[in-house]
């Protein structure tokens, strides 16, 4: 096994500020899609501004790559319109996954909450999803879909949030930077994306 790391990628804080301006009534759009692709994208507009989530990766070892969100300004021709919700709070949704080497020399692939981490596991943390919460505690789910990579699934179905969220830190935007410093703790190497 390669040598062992923990690497974390979180939102910096210009794209913290960007989610922050999301309140009131948003409307969540996929951008034009190729016939037949999965959607890579989604597009929140609000009287204030338009914003793109897409999905990147980086690969933290062999055949151990990790995905996470970029958040950005959005300038281009708005898609389908998916979803519409009022925006109270937004939170952000984090997950670790890692490659661990049990006794006997067998890996195991794992995926969960930061204090799920093995001591010994080479693993990482990043943004895999967003959540909007409406001030009558309704919720839209943005998210990274684990069975499609890089594409990108919006929902309201509280069975599958709750089971997603399951497995997932959720923190607010306006609690990444503390957020950070625990995952320093942990032996995380903390980048911003």
């Amino acid at each position: 096994m390669a040598i062992l790391m923990k690497k974390a990628n979180l939102l910096s804080d210009q794209q913290v500020q960007l989610l922050n301006g999301m309140e009131g009534r948003v409307d969540v759009y996929f951008t034009p899609l190729v016939p037949g692709a999965f959607p890579s994208e989604v597009v929140f507009v609000n009287n204030a501004s338009r914003i793109s989530a897409s999905l990147d990766y980086e690969d933290l070892d062999f055949k151990f790559e990790y995905f996470f969100f970029q958040i950005r300004p959005f300038y281009g021709e708005l898609g389908k319109k998916v979803e519409s919700t009022e925006v109270k709070v937004v939170r952000c949704i984090l997950r670790c996954e890692w490659k661990h080497k049990e006794q006997g020399g067998k890996v195991t692939f794992g995926r969960g909450k930061v204090e799920d981490v093995p001591d010994n596991a080479m693993a990482c943390c990043s943004d895999v999803g967003l959540l909007m919460v409406s001030a009558d505690g309704s919720r839209v789910l943005i998210y990274s879909d684990d069975n499609f990579p890089l594409s990108v699934g919006v929902t309201k179905e509280d069975d599958f949030i709750n089971g997603y969220l399951n497995s997932c830190d959720v923190i607010g935007v306006d609690h990444v930077s503390e957020f950070s410093k625990n995952l320093v703790d942990k032996g995380f190497n903390v980048g911003y994306v």
